[in-house]
């Protein structure tokens, strides 16, 4: 491993691409930059030097893949009438998922031409799954991409290719240099309770296994596909509140059927979820979970065989990481959903209590005077009358009652911090998955620890000298940030052990520097509305 190259990318979002009859992209697709990656490939094989190519993660999105099969495809894929859910989609099937595949090979060929070139020139392929893509869990979704390489590639070794396409199920490590997952997991909406094992636990369509997805893969088939037709931008847009106040300033109605649809469908996944944990489905699910942790173990001993770490150890290790991972929210219930939702909104008004306890009391004001003057020190009523005349009694009681407040909860978040490992305590992903990068370096004992997922390139160095990445995106994003580039096409580049977050430069065509500002969220929501409120106090005096 030492001696070889690796470039690490994720988050391109592929979907059904180009249409190549009537020469339209689909209104799903996030990925337009085929020329674009195929030039950053052939950047990086013009020399002799063996590079490993890493997708981690979310390369390809399944759900967003709104093609259906005409009757002769139907019949090639062996897919049933029950498989097809339109306008949703298909269904998780081992023969859908293989036919939306072979779709997104026709409309993304300059795409998979450059991955079989690349493959020619004696390099290797890895692709790990994100939310996104765990469909890449299908064997026959597998087979089907390398075929489609192997037929692509025109070098007399094209035979011996299979070998160097690699398919993994969770993560890539390599021992005492790096750690590589797509970091969906640890985040309560896009995780998965059996991430190497995501199967439904029981049967339909035709008695087939389908993939159990994840909450965010319903809001996807459910709420965006039904907004892209309209906007194709409506999941580049950060924040997403941005997108839905268009929407409602542009298309209100529109908006309003788009949320109760979701809303009906997503009602409906919440229920069908606690009937399958509470009966028919529990023994099943019992099994596909045991099976899920069969997988973890069977990684630990792949890896294991380059490790220092003994078997046991780096089992062991694996599966903390996995635990640390949150809970999903289908498995939370609908209560908890709702509680989570309503949360942000009741921490506001909890803050704006002190100023509704003192207002609602009648004639508060004349209430501590009458007090002060019964203990009968003229100093002390003089000092409450001028307080109260500027207003300023009002704001100190205000002020007590909310430090009170906070150290309330300041107790309750130290013992959710100690009683609920795997639940993030940061509102901020970036930040969270920071943490969890610093675990698992400390517990590896590795110098890089890289996610995806959150499509916002970042670097840090921990105080062991120890680094985490996150590599960003190569789709559009539309957001707030100014240093970051509507196109982001980043990546790291690791090179005798040295890694650098870098961005491809479609112009240039040449790697360049990413922006990365030494900025931290405040933290400071409480303390934020806390002042706002002495503001408006004062505004009103």
């Amino acid at each position: 491993m030492k001696e070889e190259r690796i470039l690490i990318v994720s988050d391109f979002h592929i979907t059904s691409g180009k249409n190549s009859e009537n020469e339209t992209w689909s209104p799903t697709e996030d990925f337009f930059w085929d020329k674009e990656f195929a030039d950053f490939l052939t950047y990086y094989t013009d020399d002799s030097k063996s590079t490993i190519l890493l997708f981690n993660g979310d390369l390809f999105d399944f759900i967003q893949v709104l093609v259906y099969p005409e009757n002769e495809e139907q019949r090639k894929f062996d897919i049933l009438n029950s498989e097809i859910n339109k306008p949703y989609g298909l269904r998780c099937t081992e023969n859908a998922c293989e036919f939306q595949i072979n779709k997104v090979i026709e409309g993304h060929p300059v795409f998979f031409k450059s991955l079989a070139d690349f493959l020619c020139k004696g390099n290797k392929i890895i692709f790990l799954p994100g939310n996104h893509d765990i469909q890449l869990y299908w064997k026959n979704v597998q087979n089907r991409i390398k075929a489609c390489l192997h037929k692509l590639c025109t070098c007399k070794s094209s035979d011996n290719h299979d070998n160097n396409i690699k398919f993994y199920p969770w993560i890539f490590y390599c021992p005492g240099m790096i750690y590589v997952e797509h970091g969906s997991q640890y985040e309560e909406t896009t995780s998965f309770m059996n991430f190497l094992n995501p199967i439904l636990p029981f049967k339909y369509s035709g008695n087939r296994e389908q993939i159990e997805l994840d909450f965010s893969s319903f809001l996807v088939r459910y709420l965006t596909n039904f907004f892209e037709v309209v906007n194709p931008s409506a999941d580049n847009i950060r924040p997403l509140t941005k997108y839905y106040s268009y929407m409602w300033k542009t298309y209100p109605f529109f908006l309003i059927k788009g949320l109760l649809t979701a809303l009906k469908f997503i009602l409906k996944t919440f229920q069908k979820n606690i009937v399958l944990r509470r009966s028919m489905g529990k023994e099943e699910f019992n099994k596909i979970k045991e099976n899920n942790r069969l997988k973890i173990t069977q990684e630990a001993e792949k890896f294991a065989i380059n490790s220092s770490l003994e078997y046991d150890t780096l089992t062991d290790i694996f599966m903390n990481i996995y635990k640390r991972g949150c809970s999903p929210t289908l498995y939370h219930g609908l209560w908890a959903f709702i509680w989570n939702l309503l949360k942000p909104l009741l921490k506001g008004l909890l803050f704006i209590a002190p100023v509704l306890i003192i207002t609602l009391i009648p004639d508060f004001t004349s209430h501590v005077l009458n007090w002060t003057e019964k203990l009968d020190l003229p100093w002390l009523t003089s000092i409450v009358k001028f307080l109260t005349d500027i207003n300023l009694l009002q704001i100190i009681l205000i002020c007590l009652v909310t430090i009170v407040i906070l150290f309330l909860l300041s107790i309750v978040s130290q013992y959710k911090k100690h009683n609920q490992s795997n639940s993030p305590l940061f509102p901020n992903l970036t930040l969270y998955l920071r943490q969890i990068g610093e675990n698992i370096l400390n517990a590896l004992d590795v110098k890089y620890v890289v996610f995806g997922h959150t499509h916002q390139a970042d670097m840090y160095k921990f105080e062991n000298s120890g680094k985490y990445f996150n590599t960003g995106s190569w789709m559009n994003t539309f957001c707030v940030n100014p240093y970051r580039d509507l196109s982001q096409f980043t990546y790291l580049f690791i090179e005798n052990e040295n890694a650098s977050l870098l961005r491809w430069n479609p112009e240039t065509k040449a790697a360049q520097d990413v922006v990365i500002l030494d900025s931290k969220n405040p933290q400071t929501s409480k303390e934020d509305s806390f002042l706002k409120i002495i503001i408006n106090i004062l505004k009103g005096s």
